[in-house]
């Protein structure tokens, strides 16, 4: 485990719980109104997926492309989920090294891992109440009812024992959960230093 004089932000949180539309606020908000003497910088992942698919900003790649730069050890962190392969590439750690804030879209499976690998490290877990986030899977339209039944008993898994690690309850209004993720990076670090374990 490498220690850094900068600190890595690492959102997760299940399919429908809202992170890409936190995450994209909060990089909209913190590029109009800069705060504090530290840079926040939001990463761009590595996916195995076309640049039009999905909600987020990432790099494409082919597995072909993926594994290639796995080889050659461009990522400091990366996994697999659902048939895709997620990196985060190496350069995050000259802003780490700079003591920036860099912030992440992670999976839960993957968190212990990444906090081995990098700390400091906040957890800052995207919930939604069970029956919300079922109608906000059927009414995307993606998945069958046995599929929204297998998401619904995934996120309901809890994640494992973390250093830090704060949770945003997205169930109500968008706008609530936006002011709460917002205010929750730009406290990041005195959360970090006193160790906090929820925030709703």
């Amino acid at each position: 485990m490498k220690q850094y004089s900068g600190l890595l932000v690492y959102v997760v949180g299940p399919s429908g719980a809202g992170k890409d539309s936190l995450l994209s606020f909060a990089k909209s908000h913190f590029a109009q109104n800069r705060q504090g003497s530290q840079p926040m910088h939001f990463v761009r992942r590595h996916i195995t997926r076309p640049a039009k698919a999905g909600h987020e900003d990432h790099i494409p790649l082919s597995s072909s492309q993926f594994t290639a730069l796995s080889q050659d050890d461009a990522f400091i962190l990366e996994w697999h989920s659902h048939g895709l392969s997620y990196g985060i590439h190496r350069n995050i750690l000259e802003r780490l090294k700079q003591g920036g804030i860099v912030v992440m879209n992670g999976s839960r499976a993957y968190a212990q891992e990444a906090a081995r690998r990098i700390q400091p490290m906040l957890v800052v877990e995207i919930t939604v109440q069970r029956e919300v986030l079922r109608q906000r899977l059927a009414a995307r339209g993606r998945e069958s009812e046995e599929g929204i039944e297998a998401r619904l008993e995934r996120a309901g898994l809890e994640l494992p024992p973390l250093p830090n690690h704060i949770r945003i309850d997205n169930s109500l209004a968008l706008e609530t959960a936006q002011h709460a993720f917002v205010q929750t990076l730009a406290n990041s670090w005195q959360y970090v230093l006193h160790k906090e374990t929820t925030h709703d």
